[in-house]
Protein backbone atom coordinates (compact mmCIF):
# COMPACT_ATOMS: atom_id res chain seq x y z
CA UNK A 1 0.00 0.00 0.00
CA UNK A 2 1.38 3.40 -0.97
CA UNK A 3 1.90 6.05 1.66
CA UNK A 4 -0.93 8.53 2.09
CA UNK A 5 1.10 11.46 0.71
CA UNK A 6 -1.39 13.24 -1.49
CA UNK A 7 -5.08 12.92 -1.99
CA UNK A 8 -6.40 13.69 -5.42
CA UNK A 9 -9.83 15.23 -5.82
CA UNK A 10 -12.42 12.48 -6.17
CA UNK A 11 -11.54 11.66 -8.79
CA UNK A 12 -9.40 14.24 -10.61
CA UNK A 13 -9.32 12.78 -14.12
CA UNK A 14 -11.30 14.54 -16.81
CA UNK A 15 -9.99 12.03 -19.37
CA UNK A 16 -11.47 9.05 -17.51
CA UNK A 17 -14.26 6.99 -19.03
CA UNK A 18 -15.32 5.76 -15.57
CA UNK A 19 -14.30 6.68 -12.04
CA UNK A 20 -15.29 5.06 -8.77
CA UNK A 21 -14.20 4.35 -5.21
CA UNK A 22 -13.43 0.74 -4.27
CA UNK A 23 -11.91 -0.49 -1.01
CA UNK A 24 -10.06 2.69 -0.20
CA UNK A 25 -8.87 3.21 -3.76
CA UNK A 26 -9.98 5.94 -6.15
CA UNK A 27 -10.04 4.07 -9.46
CA UNK A 28 -10.46 5.38 -12.99
CA UNK A 29 -10.87 3.38 -16.19
CA UNK A 30 -8.94 4.52 -19.26
CA UNK A 31 -9.20 2.51 -22.47
CA UNK A 32 -10.57 -0.43 -20.49
CA UNK A 33 -7.68 -0.44 -18.01
CA UNK A 34 -8.19 0.31 -14.29
CA UNK A 35 -5.74 2.87 -12.90
CA UNK A 36 -5.54 3.70 -9.19
CA UNK A 37 -5.49 7.45 -8.65
CA UNK A 38 -5.33 7.42 -4.88
CA UNK A 39 -4.47 4.81 -2.25
CA UNK A 40 -5.74 5.37 1.25
CA UNK A 41 -3.72 4.36 4.29
CA UNK A 42 -6.90 2.60 5.39
CA UNK A 43 -8.59 0.49 2.73
CA UNK A 44 -11.94 1.09 4.44
CA UNK A 45 -11.45 4.85 4.46
CA UNK A 46 -14.58 6.54 3.07
CA UNK A 47 -14.40 9.33 0.50
CA UNK A 48 -14.38 12.90 1.77
CA UNK A 49 -17.82 13.56 0.32
CA UNK A 50 -20.48 11.03 -0.65
CA UNK A 51 -24.09 11.05 -1.77
CA UNK A 52 -26.14 7.91 -1.10
CA UNK A 53 -29.20 7.24 -3.24
CA UNK A 54 -29.59 3.45 -2.99
CA UNK A 55 -31.92 3.83 -0.02
CA UNK A 56 -32.71 6.91 2.02
CA UNK A 57 -31.13 9.95 0.40
CA UNK A 58 -28.14 11.12 2.42
CA UNK A 59 -24.91 13.13 2.28
CA UNK A 60 -21.83 11.94 4.16
CA UNK A 61 -18.57 13.72 4.94
CA UNK A 62 -15.75 11.37 5.93
CA UNK A 63 -18.43 8.73 6.44
CA UNK A 64 -20.50 10.89 8.81
CA UNK A 65 -24.15 11.53 7.77
CA UNK A 66 -25.10 15.19 7.49
CA UNK A 67 -28.43 16.76 8.40
CA UNK A 68 -30.34 17.28 5.17
CA UNK A 69 -32.87 20.07 4.62
CA UNK A 70 -36.37 19.15 5.76
CA UNK A 71 -37.71 20.19 2.36
CA UNK A 72 -38.37 17.12 0.22
CA UNK A 73 -38.07 19.29 -2.88
CA UNK A 74 -34.50 20.16 -1.87
CA UNK A 75 -33.77 16.43 -1.49
CA UNK A 76 -35.39 15.75 -4.86
CA UNK A 77 -33.19 18.44 -6.39
CA UNK A 78 -30.12 16.80 -4.84
CA UNK A 79 -31.02 13.39 -6.30
CA UNK A 80 -31.82 14.83 -9.71
CA UNK A 81 -28.53 16.72 -9.95
CA UNK A 82 -26.51 13.77 -8.60
CA UNK A 83 -27.86 11.42 -11.28
CA UNK A 84 -27.62 13.91 -14.12
CA UNK A 85 -24.55 13.65 -16.34
CA UNK A 86 -24.62 17.35 -17.17
CA UNK A 87 -25.51 20.70 -15.66
CA UNK A 88 -29.25 21.41 -15.78
CA UNK A 89 -30.91 24.66 -16.77
CA UNK A 90 -32.48 26.59 -13.91
CA UNK A 91 -35.77 27.13 -15.74
CA UNK A 92 -36.08 23.38 -16.38
CA UNK A 93 -35.44 22.59 -12.71
CA UNK A 94 -38.11 25.11 -11.72
CA UNK A 95 -40.61 23.45 -14.09
CA UNK A 96 -39.81 20.02 -12.63
CA UNK A 97 -40.13 20.88 -8.95
CA UNK A 98 -41.72 24.30 -8.44
CA UNK A 99 -44.80 24.74 -10.56
CA UNK A 100 -46.95 26.31 -7.83
CA UNK A 101 -44.85 29.02 -6.08
CA UNK A 102 -45.18 32.61 -7.31
CA UNK A 103 -41.39 32.80 -7.55
CA UNK A 104 -40.00 29.35 -8.48
CA UNK A 105 -36.50 30.78 -9.07
CA UNK A 106 -36.41 32.05 -5.49
CA UNK A 107 -37.48 28.58 -4.29
CA UNK A 108 -34.65 27.04 -6.33
CA UNK A 109 -32.12 29.51 -4.89
CA UNK A 110 -33.28 28.70 -1.35
CA UNK A 111 -32.80 24.96 -1.93
CA UNK A 112 -29.35 25.53 -3.41
CA UNK A 113 -28.38 27.67 -0.42
CA UNK A 114 -29.26 24.73 1.87
CA UNK A 115 -27.37 22.16 -0.22
CA UNK A 116 -24.21 24.17 -0.92
CA UNK A 117 -22.64 23.91 2.59
CA UNK A 118 -23.44 20.20 2.68
CA UNK A 119 -21.59 19.69 -0.60
CA UNK A 120 -18.52 21.69 0.40
CA UNK A 121 -15.37 20.08 1.81
CA UNK A 122 -12.08 21.84 2.56
CA UNK A 123 -13.39 24.99 0.95
CA UNK A 124 -14.25 23.28 -2.35
CA UNK A 125 -17.87 22.77 -3.34
CA UNK A 126 -19.15 19.96 -5.53
CA UNK A 127 -22.16 22.14 -6.36
CA UNK A 128 -21.61 24.04 -9.59
CA UNK A 129 -23.98 26.91 -10.27
CA UNK A 130 -24.08 29.98 -12.49
CA UNK A 131 -26.89 32.28 -13.61
CA UNK A 132 -28.23 29.73 -16.09
CA UNK A 133 -27.31 26.22 -14.96
CA UNK A 134 -26.79 24.04 -11.89
CA UNK A 135 -24.89 20.77 -11.59
CA UNK A 136 -22.78 18.51 -9.37
CA UNK A 137 -19.09 17.90 -10.07
CA UNK A 138 -18.70 14.12 -9.96
CA UNK A 139 -14.93 14.51 -9.64
CA UNK A 140 -15.49 15.85 -6.13
CA UNK A 141 -18.11 13.49 -4.77
CA UNK A 142 -18.74 9.75 -4.57
CA UNK A 143 -22.29 8.79 -5.65
CA UNK A 144 -23.20 5.21 -4.75
CA UNK A 145 -25.70 4.73 -7.59
CA UNK A 146 -23.18 5.93 -10.16
CA UNK A 147 -20.48 3.70 -8.64
CA UNK A 148 -22.78 0.67 -8.81
CA UNK A 149 -23.55 1.35 -12.46
CA UNK A 150 -19.87 1.76 -13.34
CA UNK A 151 -18.85 -1.34 -11.40
CA UNK A 152 -21.43 -3.45 -13.23
CA UNK A 153 -20.35 -2.10 -16.61
CA UNK A 154 -17.44 -4.53 -16.31
CA UNK A 155 -17.94 -8.19 -17.29
CA UNK A 156 -19.46 -9.95 -14.28
CA UNK A 157 -16.88 -12.73 -14.38
CA UNK A 158 -14.18 -10.14 -13.68
CA UNK A 159 -15.85 -9.00 -10.45
CA UNK A 160 -14.89 -10.89 -7.31
CA UNK A 161 -17.68 -12.46 -5.25
CA UNK A 162 -16.69 -10.41 -2.20
CA UNK A 163 -17.00 -7.21 -4.21
CA UNK A 164 -20.42 -8.25 -5.51
CA UNK A 165 -21.59 -9.01 -1.97
CA UNK A 166 -20.29 -5.65 -0.77
CA UNK A 167 -22.08 -3.91 -3.63
CA UNK A 168 -25.33 -5.74 -2.88
CA UNK A 169 -25.19 -4.64 0.75
CA UNK A 170 -25.23 -1.00 -0.38
CA UNK A 171 -28.74 -1.46 -1.79
CA UNK A 172 -31.25 -0.92 0.99
CA UNK A 173 -34.95 -0.21 1.05
CA UNK A 174 -36.53 1.70 -1.79
CA UNK A 175 -34.18 3.61 -4.04
CA UNK A 176 -34.07 7.44 -3.87
CA UNK A 177 -36.72 7.16 -1.19
CA UNK A 178 -39.14 9.88 -0.12
CA UNK A 179 -39.63 11.68 -3.44
CA UNK A 180 -43.26 10.77 -4.10
CA UNK A 181 -45.63 13.57 -5.03
CA UNK A 182 -43.19 16.46 -4.74
CA UNK A 183 -42.98 17.66 -8.33
CA UNK A 184 -44.47 17.65 -11.80
CA UNK A 185 -45.69 14.61 -13.69
CA UNK A 186 -42.40 14.67 -15.59
CA UNK A 187 -40.46 14.51 -12.33
CA UNK A 188 -42.60 11.58 -11.15
CA UNK A 189 -41.79 9.74 -14.39
CA UNK A 190 -38.10 10.47 -13.84
CA UNK A 191 -38.27 9.02 -10.30
CA UNK A 192 -40.00 5.87 -11.58
CA UNK A 193 -37.44 5.39 -14.37
CA UNK A 194 -34.48 5.83 -12.00
CA UNK A 195 -35.94 3.35 -9.53
CA UNK A 196 -36.46 0.81 -12.30
CA UNK A 197 -32.87 1.32 -13.44
CA UNK A 198 -31.53 0.84 -9.91
CA UNK A 199 -33.80 -2.15 -9.39
CA UNK A 200 -32.29 -3.68 -12.53
CA UNK A 201 -28.77 -3.17 -11.19
CA UNK A 202 -29.76 -4.80 -7.91
CA UNK A 203 -31.35 -7.76 -9.69
CA UNK A 204 -28.20 -8.25 -11.75
CA UNK A 205 -26.06 -8.45 -8.62
CA UNK A 206 -28.43 -10.86 -6.85
CA UNK A 207 -28.81 -13.11 -9.91
CA UNK A 208 -25.04 -13.43 -10.13
CA UNK A 209 -24.65 -14.10 -6.40
CA UNK A 210 -27.26 -16.87 -6.43
CA UNK A 211 -25.16 -18.67 -9.04
CA UNK A 212 -21.89 -17.97 -7.21
CA UNK A 213 -23.30 -19.51 -4.00
CA UNK A 214 -24.32 -22.78 -5.68
CA UNK A 215 -21.99 -24.69 -3.34
CA UNK A 216 -23.56 -22.93 -0.32
CA UNK A 217 -27.29 -23.72 -0.68
CA UNK A 218 -28.43 -21.92 2.47
CA UNK A 219 -26.66 -18.76 1.44
CA UNK A 220 -27.99 -19.07 -2.10
CA UNK A 221 -31.53 -19.41 -0.77
CA UNK A 222 -31.18 -16.29 1.38
CA UNK A 223 -30.01 -14.26 -1.62
CA UNK A 224 -32.70 -15.79 -3.84
CA UNK A 225 -35.44 -14.69 -1.43
CA UNK A 226 -34.16 -11.11 -1.61
CA UNK A 227 -34.03 -11.34 -5.39
CA UNK A 228 -37.62 -12.62 -5.62
CA UNK A 229 -38.83 -9.76 -3.40
CA UNK A 230 -37.52 -7.24 -5.96
CA UNK A 231 -39.71 -8.67 -8.72
CA UNK A 232 -42.37 -11.01 -7.30
CA UNK A 233 -43.90 -11.57 -10.77
CA UNK A 234 -40.70 -12.85 -12.41
CA UNK A 235 -41.88 -16.38 -13.21
CA UNK A 236 -38.47 -17.63 -14.36
CA UNK A 237 -36.82 -16.63 -11.12
CA UNK A 238 -39.79 -17.77 -9.00
CA UNK A 239 -39.35 -21.21 -10.54
CA UNK A 240 -35.67 -21.12 -9.61
CA UNK A 241 -36.55 -20.15 -6.05
CA UNK A 242 -39.14 -22.92 -5.74
CA UNK A 243 -36.50 -25.42 -6.80
CA UNK A 244 -34.09 -24.19 -4.13
CA UNK A 245 -36.76 -24.34 -1.42
CA UNK A 246 -37.86 -27.83 -2.51
CA UNK A 247 -34.29 -29.15 -2.43
CA UNK A 248 -33.39 -27.56 0.92
CA UNK A 249 -36.64 -27.48 2.88
CA UNK A 250 -38.84 -30.06 1.23
CA UNK A 251 -41.75 -30.17 -1.17
CA UNK A 252 -44.34 -29.06 1.40
CA UNK A 253 -42.51 -25.78 2.10
CA UNK A 254 -42.12 -25.22 -1.62
CA UNK A 255 -45.85 -25.90 -2.10
CA UNK A 256 -46.69 -23.27 0.53
CA UNK A 257 -44.46 -20.76 -1.24
CA UNK A 258 -46.09 -21.60 -4.57
CA UNK A 259 -49.53 -20.79 -3.14
CA UNK A 260 -48.27 -17.43 -1.86
CA UNK A 261 -46.85 -16.69 -5.30
CA UNK A 262 -50.14 -17.59 -6.97
CA UNK A 263 -52.01 -15.28 -4.59
CA UNK A 264 -49.66 -12.45 -5.58
CA UNK A 265 -50.25 -13.19 -9.27
CA UNK A 266 -54.04 -13.09 -8.73
CA UNK A 267 -53.83 -9.75 -6.88
CA UNK A 268 -51.95 -8.27 -9.83
CA UNK A 269 -54.25 -9.83 -12.42
CA UNK A 270 -51.47 -12.00 -13.86
CA UNK A 271 -52.00 -15.55 -15.07
CA UNK A 272 -50.17 -18.17 -13.02
CA UNK A 273 -50.39 -20.80 -15.77
CA UNK A 274 -46.70 -20.64 -16.66
CA UNK A 275 -45.73 -20.90 -12.99
CA UNK A 276 -47.96 -23.95 -12.49
CA UNK A 277 -46.55 -25.58 -15.62
CA UNK A 278 -43.03 -25.08 -14.30
CA UNK A 279 -44.05 -26.56 -10.95
CA UNK A 280 -45.57 -29.58 -12.71
CA UNK A 281 -42.37 -30.11 -14.67
CA UNK A 282 -40.42 -30.06 -11.43
CA UNK A 283 -42.67 -32.81 -10.07
CA UNK A 284 -42.35 -34.86 -13.27
CA UNK A 285 -38.58 -34.53 -13.14
CA UNK A 286 -38.62 -35.80 -9.56
CA UNK A 287 -40.69 -38.85 -10.55
CA UNK A 288 -38.27 -39.63 -13.38
CA UNK A 289 -35.32 -39.39 -10.98
CA UNK A 290 -37.04 -41.71 -8.49
CA UNK A 291 -37.92 -44.21 -11.23
CA UNK A 292 -34.40 -44.15 -12.61
CA UNK A 293 -32.85 -44.68 -9.20
CA UNK A 294 -35.16 -47.62 -8.42
CA UNK A 295 -34.37 -49.50 -11.60
CA UNK A 296 -31.43 -51.95 -11.67
CA UNK A 297 -29.26 -51.42 -14.74
CA UNK A 298 -29.10 -54.40 -17.04
CA UNK A 299 -25.85 -56.31 -16.87
CA UNK A 300 -23.99 -55.71 -20.15
CA UNK A 301 -22.92 -59.35 -20.10
CA UNK A 302 -26.58 -60.44 -20.30
CA UNK A 303 -27.37 -58.29 -23.31
CA UNK A 304 -24.28 -59.05 -25.37
CA UNK A 305 -24.13 -62.22 -27.56
CA UNK A 306 -21.80 -64.72 -25.97
CA UNK A 307 -19.01 -66.28 -27.99
CA UNK A 308 -18.34 -70.03 -27.93
CA UNK A 309 -15.84 -69.47 -25.15
CA UNK A 310 -17.06 -67.27 -22.27
CA UNK A 311 -15.12 -64.07 -21.91
CA UNK A 312 -13.41 -62.98 -18.69
CA UNK A 313 -16.10 -60.31 -18.17
CA UNK A 314 -18.83 -62.96 -18.45
CA UNK A 315 -17.08 -65.21 -15.94
CA UNK A 316 -16.77 -62.31 -13.47
CA UNK A 317 -20.46 -61.43 -13.88
CA UNK A 318 -21.42 -65.04 -13.33
CA UNK A 319 -19.25 -65.20 -10.23
CA UNK A 320 -20.93 -62.16 -8.60
CA UNK A 321 -24.36 -63.64 -9.28
CA UNK A 322 -23.59 -66.82 -7.30
CA UNK A 323 -24.63 -67.35 -3.69
CA UNK A 324 -21.02 -67.60 -2.60
CA UNK A 325 -20.27 -65.84 0.66
CA UNK A 326 -18.61 -62.41 0.43
CA UNK A 327 -14.86 -62.35 0.34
Amino acid sequence: MLRDTKRLSFCDASFASGTYWRRGVCVTVVAGVEIALYFSANENSPPKLAIHLLGEISILKDGVPQDLPQSRKARGLLAYLALSKRAERRDELCALLWEIPNDPRAALRWSLSKLRPLLTVDGESALLADRSTVGIDRHKVSIDAVQADEALSRPLEEIETAELAELESSFSGSYIAGLEGIGSAEFELWVDSQREWLNGLHRTVLDELVGRYASEPDRALDVARRRAALDPLDTAFNTRLLGLVKDLQGRRRAQDMLERMRAQYRRDGISDGELLSAWSRMGAARQIEQTASSETPADPAETMPLPDKPSAATNRAAFWRTDSPSI
